[in-house]
């Protein structure tokens, strides 16, 4: 871990409100809703390549299943690296 870990993760952790801007909300608004419409126009494309007989709950569990196994390898991973060196960082 690096030696300042702790005010990394009070940097990322603590917020100042302060520091918030309506221009900073709006912003943050559009990119979440640009973002919504990204992710509809993905799902109404690969909805359209469906056959008829695809189980679309199936198909949502092999998603989920797939991707909390990479997260959790990444994780492992992560682990075994740090525990080798205290310069890894993931």
């Amino acid at each position: 871990m690096p030696q300042n870990w702790s005010s990394r993760l009070s940097f990322l952790l603590e917020s100042d409100f302060s520091r918030l801007t309506g221009e900073a909300v709006l912003t943050a608004l559009g990119q979440a809703f640009f973002s919504v419409g990204i992710a509809m126009a993905v799902h109404i494309t690969y909805g359209s390549y469906l056959d008829r007989r695809t189980s679309i709950p199936r198909n949502a569990f092999i998603v989920v299943g797939a991707e909390r196994s990479g997260a959790r390898r990444f994780a492992m991973s992560c682990r075994s690296l740090s525990r080798r060196s205290s310069s890894a960082a993931c």
